[in-house]
C-alpha cells in the first residue's frame, strides 16, 4: 500500500454521508475545492457540535492479480465541540488533536501522535497494519477533559460483494464511468471515489462523493486531464457508514469503512 493512499485515507475519513448529489474535489495540481453542502450522517448533533471522530478501515488492495487485506484505525478529539462543515467535513481536517486517554479498538491500543501542543494535527493511529477489527469496540480511557467510555458499533462494516469491478486501465482524454452495480454495496451511507497518479510533481488527485446506493460515478476528461501517465496511479473507493453517540456531554462520530484500492494504468 503506497503512503499516498494511506494519507489520503486518513484525510478523507470524516467525509460527508448520504450525499444526494455528486461533489467533485480536485487536488492542488488540478484546481480548487468546489463548494458542497454537508448533510446528515453525523447523528442528532449534525455537523455542528462534534468532539471526536473515530474510524476503522478494512482495505482491499488489488495489484497485478495480488489481493491483500489490511486494517487501519484512527481518531481525533477536541474538548471543545467543533463544527464539521466546509473543509472539516470534506477533507477530515482534525478537530483539534487532543489526548483523550488510552484509546483502544478491540484489543489494539492506538498510538497518540504528538506534534505540537498548539497544533490541530495531533491524532491517534494504528501503526501495525496487522490488526483485524472484528467488533469495532471502542474504549476511550478518558482524562480531565473526556469522560471514559466504551462503545461497540453494532451496525458493522459496509458490505461489498464484488471487488473486481474497477478498471485496470483508462484514457485520461476520455470520460471515465465506474459502475458499482446496483446491489454491490449495502450498509453504506456514502461512497467516495478517488483517482490519484501518486506523482510527487503533479500532486494530482480527484474525488467525488455519491450516495451509498449509487450505481455509478463519472469523471470527465477535463477532470482527468492533469493526471500523469508515468507515475503509479490508483483508484480507491471508500465505502463508509456513520454512527454517533454522546458520552459525558460530548458528541462522537464512529466511521466504519470497507475500502477498495486498485492500481491502474493511465494512458494519454
Amino acid at each position: 500500500m503506497k503512503k499516498n493512499s494511506l494519507l489520503l485515507a486518513a484525510i478523507l475519513v470524516t467525509a460527508i454521508a448520504c450525499k444526494k448529489s455528486t461533489t467533485t474535489t480536485r487536488g492542488p495540481g488540478v484546481g480548487t475545492t468546489q463548494s458542497t453542502t454537508v448533510t446528515n450522517g453525523f447523528g442528532t448533533a449534525g455537523t455542528n457540535n462534534i468532539n471526536g471522530v473515530l474510524y476503522a478501515q478494512r482495505l482491499n488492495i488489488s495489484a497485478s492479480g495480488l489481493n491483500v487485506v489490511q486494517y487501519q484505525a484512527g481518531a481525533t478529539f477536541s474538548k471543545t465541540a467543533k463544527p464539521l462543515s466546509g473543509l472539516y467535513a470534506q477533507l477530515g481536517i482534525p478537530l483539534n488533536g487532543e489526548q483523550a486517554g488510552v484509546l483502544k479498538l478491540d484489543s489494539t491500543i492506538l498510538k497518540y501522535n504528538y506534534t505540537n501542543a498548539n497544533s490541530n494535527i495531533n491524532t491517534y493511529s494504528d501503526t501495525t497494519t496487522n490488526s483485524v477489527y472484528n467488533s469495532a469496540k471502542w474504549s476511550v480511557g478518558g482524562n480531565t477533559n473526556f469522560t471514559a467510555f466504551t462503545t461497540t458499533v453494532t451496525r458493522g462494516y459496509p458490505v461489498m460483494t464484488n471487488t473486481s469491478y474497477l478498471p485496470t486501465t483508462f484514457s485520461k482524454s476520455q470520460p471515465l464511468t465506474i459502475n458499482f452495480g446496483s446491489n454491490n454495496y449495502s450498509n453504506t451511507d456514502s461512497l467516495i471515489v478517488l483517482i490519484t497518479d501518486n506523482g510527487s510533481t503533479t500532486n494530482f488527485f480527484v474525488y467525488k462523493y455519491v450516495a451509498g446506493n449509487a450505481s455509478s460515478v463519472t469523471f470527465t476528461a477535463a477532470e482527468l486531464s492533469a493526471a500523469s501517465t508515468t507515475s503509479s496511479p490508483e483508484i480507491v473507493v471508500y465505502a463508509k457508514n456513520y454512527s454517533s453517540s454522546s458520552n459525558g456531554g460530548k458528541n462522537y462520530v464512529f466511521v466504519l469503512e470497507n475500502d477498495l484500492v486498485n492500481y491502474v494504468t493511465i494512458t494519454p
